[in-house]
C-alpha cells in the first residue's frame, strides 16, 4: 500500500475508533439549560452564517483532511417522511459540491440511519460547520453551539 493509501485508511480508522468510543450525549441532555424560543430567528439565521463561511471549511478540508490533529464535521438536516433531525456528521472529503464522512451524532427518532453510517451531504444543506485543531487546541466555525451556550444558564 502506498503512503497517501496509507494516510487515508489510518485517517478513517482513527475517525470509527474516535465515533465508536465516544458516549454521544443526547442534544435535550447537552443544552438542558438553553431555553430557546421555537421559532428562535438569532438561531435560525446561523445557518447563513454558516453558508457564508462555508468556504473557509473546504479550504481547511482540503488542506488538512489527512491529518490527524484536525476533526471536520457539518451539521445538516436528516430527514424520514416527515421527522427531521439536525445532527452532526465527521467529513473525509468533498468532490463536486459534496461533503462524504460518517455520521456522528445518534439518531432520537430517525430508524434509518445509525452513528457511522456513511453520509454524503451537499454544499448547499450545511446548517453549520466546525473544524478542531486539537494540536493548537483551537476551532472554527461550530456556530450553533456557541449560540447554546451562551444561552445556558
Amino acid at each position: 500500500m502506498n503512503l497517501p493509501n496509507l494516510k487515508i485508511v489510518l485517517a478513517i480508522a482513527c475517525v470509527i475508533t474516535f465515533i465508536a468510543c465516544q458516549q454521544p450525549a443526547k442534544q435535550s441532555e447537552k443544552y438542558k439549560l438553553a431555553e430557546l424560543e421555537r421559532e428562535d430567528k438569532q438561531f435560525l439565521a446561523l445557518k447563513d452564517t454558516a453558508q457564508n463561511h462555508i468556504n473557509e471549511f473546504v479550504t481547511g478540508l482540503e488542506k488538512n483532511k489527512l491529518d490527524t490533529n484536525y476533526r471536520f464535521m457539518v451539521k445538516s438536516d436528516f430527514i424520514e417522511g416527515q421527522t427531521h433531525e439536525h445532527m452532526w456528521s465527521v467529513i473525509l472529503n468533498f468532490k463536486e459540491n459534496k461533503f462524504y464522512g460518517l455520521l456522528a451524532d445518534s439518531a432520537y427518532n430517525l430508524k434509518n440511519i445509525k452513528t457511522g453510517d456513511k453520509v454524503i451531504i451537499h454544499k448547499e444543506d450545511v446548517e453549520d460547520w466546525a473544524i478542531f485543531d486539537y494540536e493548537h487546541q483551537t476551532e472554527k466555525g461550530n456556530f450553533s453551539d456557541k449560540y447554546l451556550r451562551s444561552k445556558m444558564k
